[in-house]
């Protein structure tokens, strides 16, 4: 809220990562940014009512698995902040839990999607049931990556 001093107050933050260790490190947004993969370009975090809730979000296997840090927002002005702030240093907040998060992949592009084309094929009768099973409730049903 205090706009001429945001710059500053955003420089005292300090969050709960993927990367700190034990239970008293906190990680700055400038280390975050500094320990940045090369092809990353959003600061990613998971919001959450505790640290064990978001260590066992299902949203991490992908980041866990490529070595990418996530920021643990798990205090109620976090997502807050975020959501008001909208970036850092030229970097966008970005919630691991959206639909539309995506990783720079290792494997050959055309690999990759052609492997996505065979699973959606594939699981395309199951896909279907589920959203006749749920209906409403719920918004889409898709293959994840």
């Amino acid at each position: 809220e205090d706009e001429p001093n945001r710059g500053k107050i955003m420089k005292l933050l300090r969050f709960k990562s993927t990367k700190t260790t034990d239970s008293t490190s906190l990680t700055s947004l400038d280390q975050y940014i500094e320990n940045m993969k090369d092809w990353q370009k959003e600061i990613f975090f998971v919001a959450g009512a505790d640290q064990a809730s978001v260590e066992k979000s299902q949203f991490l296997e992908q980041f866990l698995a490529k070595d990418v840090e996530v920021l643990y927002f798990i205090d109620p002005i976090d997502e807050y902040m975020a959501q008001n702030v909208a970036s850092y240093e030229g970097k966008r907040f970005k919630n691991i839990a959206t639909e539309n998060v995506q990783l720079q992949d290792d494997d050959d592009e055309d690999l990759a999607t052609r492997r996505e084309k065979y699973y959606k094929d594939k699981f395309k009768p199951l896909t279907k049931w589920l959203k006749k099973l749920y209906g409403m409730s719920v918004m889409r049903v898709i293959v994840s990556k």
